[in-house]
């Protein structure tokens, strides 16, 4: 038996996308889904990273939420870094960027 691969779904939009919450439904389907993205749009900031500021993490899921969401104050790549470093316990085998 395989387990599920785990998917972190992003994007710079914000959490509150139309488009991210689409993709959460798709990538649900074929994995373990875990969501960290940004708490207000980020367009343009895909490769930014917040060095003067404080970062929030705030979880936005239930805790027996079949999907994990995290809304991040940061931009693209702090969420990515944040969910790689701090919450994932494996490495996702994909992630996604709507």
């Amino acid at each position: 038996m395989t387990d599920k691969p785990t998917i972190l779904v992003t994007n710079d939009d914000g959490i509150n996308a139309p488009g991210i919450r689409a993709l959460i439904s798709v990538m649900a389907t074929i994995g373990d889904v875990i969501v960290v993205a940004p708490d207000s749009p980020q367009s343009a900031m895909g490769h930014a990273i917040t060095i003067n500021n404080t970062l929030y993490l705030n979880k936005i899921s239930a805790e027996d939420a079949a999907i994990t969401e995290y809304s991040c104050s940061g931009t693209p790549v702090d969420c990515v870094k944040l969910a790689v470093n701090e919450i994932l316990k494996r490495n996702p085998i994909y992630v996604f960027q709507e």
